[in-house]
């Protein structure tokens, strides 16, 4: 069943990405679209656990829509 929301929000992604220059590119790339997004960047596995599992720094992390790996 498809969630429908009747306020728009933004969409929240988290990047799993250990090169700065890659995380930089998508960036750039999903500035220039058309959708609403907030992007989180995790250098490597265990920067993105501790995201997912909301541990400290990350109490406050939204949890994802869509999780970008490399």
């Amino acid at each position: 069943m498809k969630r429908q929301s009747l306020t728009p929000r933004d969409i929240e992604i988290l990047m799993i990405e250990d090169n700065p220059g890659d995380v930089m590119l998508t960036r750039e790339a999903f500035l220039e679209g058309k959708l609403s997004n907030n992007l989180y960047w995790a250098k490597d596995g265990v920067e993105a656990i501790a995201f997912l599992t909301k541990k400290a720094p990350y109490q406050d992390a939204q949890k994802p829509d869509i999780i970008l790996l490399d």
